[in-house]
């Protein structure tokens, strides 16, 4: 479990924790995920910005390094032109609660109830629901709307507050 303390931090970088389950998805699929989410072949200068990904353990490292090598192949440019860092995971620290789920939090007709739903703001942050509910109101609609509103019933949410977000997905 990373450390849920909520501290004011100096020079750090502005992250993602990404937990995922390797019967759904496989370790190398998030990273193909990854490397198309971003340029890797530039990067903003400063520590906070910077194109990172962190791995836990030698095997992640391993398969971190051949597809950041394999990308490079792809790209037809040496490695050393990847921007990207690749580094041992450290202590993740969460960002401040307004920084939680920025997009959702500003859907001012659901957030409240969907708050009440969880017994502090580390379980919402934490929350499946949350992010692929943030996510939707990021950039979801790319998504399959009749299959997200599918997925949305799922959820557990009470029927009032489902119904609702089933609405706003067009």
């Amino acid at each position: 479990m990373p450390d849920p303390t909520y501290r004011k931090i100096g020079d750090h970088t502005e992250a993602i924790e990404i937990d995922f389950a390797p019967s759904v998805i496989s370790f190398e699929e998030v990273l193909s995920l990854i490397w198309a989410s971003h340029n890797p072949l530039r990067n903003f200068g400063g520590r906070q910005y910077r194109h990172a990904i962190w791995y836990h353990g030698k095997e992640q490292k391993m398969v971190t390094e051949k597809s950041r090598d394999q990308l490079g192949g792809h790209l037809g440019i040496p490695v050393e032109k990847i921007q990207t860092a690749v580094e041992p995971i450290g202590i993740f620290t969460y960002a401040e609660d307004y920084h939680q789920k920025y997009l959702l939090r500003r859907q001012s007709r659901f957030i409240d109830q969907l708050l009440a739903l969880y017994p502090d703001h580390l379980s919402f942050t934490d929350s499946a629901v949350a992010t692929r509910l943030n996510g939707w109101f990021g950039n979801g609609s790319n998504l399959d709307t009749v299959k997200f509103r599918e997925e949305v019933a799922t959820y557990g949410l009470p029927d009032d507050l489902t119904a609702r977000i089933q609405a706003e997905i067009v």
